[in-house]
């Protein structure tokens, strides 16, 4: 079983949710579970096609996600780019515990920023909880103006893949710090 991290909003906080994936023998199948939003449940055709756009055989296999703690509702398309990665790279033995991940991926494998990806990393940040984490590249101008967090941006599901089987061929975002005078 792989794990990599992503979150929800529960109210006005942001939550930790262990994406969990398992690719077992068994009948082709595709699930998603631990009360996943409508966004969540569609992804199942934007990850399977960003897959095979970029070259990746989908496994024809029974491919079981799970998005823990399950007592927590789990809302947005920013869960797209963990459970992809999630099942592209099951068969290697890199750990990716901590790892955040985000991003909405486009049928070509492109990755998206959504609304709820700044707000949750600030969150995220002011609990202390996220020190890494892989996001669309069209998001770095905002984010990179948050201390203490080693952002990778990403245009395509590929580049992550490659990135991830060698972490040394790409160096995180650096802190832009903020613009501002006195009056």
């Amino acid at each position: 079983m792989k794990t990599l991290k992503c979150a929800t909003l529960d109210g006005f906080d942001a939550k930790v949710v262990d994406v969990e994936a398992t690719i077992t023998k068994g009948l082709p199948s595709f699930s998603i579970v631990g009360i996943p939003s409508t966004s969540i449940s569609e992804s199942k055709d934007r990850i399977k096609a960003a897959l095979i756009s970029n070259g990746f055989v989908f496994p024809p296999k029974k491919i079981t996600i799970n998005l823990a703690p399950s007592d927590i509702f789990k809302n947005g398309s920013h869960f797209d780019t963990s459970i992809a990665l999630l099942i592209a790279l099951n068969n290697t033995d890199k750990k990716f515990d901590e790892w955040f991940v985000f991003g909405e991926l486009g049928l070509d494998g492109s990755i998206k920023d959504t609304n709820l990806v700044y707000p949750l990393i600030l969150s995220l940040v002011h609990q202390n909880k996220i020190k890494k984490a892989i996001v669309p590249k069209s998001s770095l101008s905002k984010l990179a103006n948050i201390p203490n967090v080693s952002f990778y941006g990403f245009e395509k599901l590929d580049e992550v893949i490659e990135f991830f089987k060698d972490e040394k061929q790409k160096e995180p975002e650096v802190f832009k710090g903020f613009d501002y005078k006195y009056i």
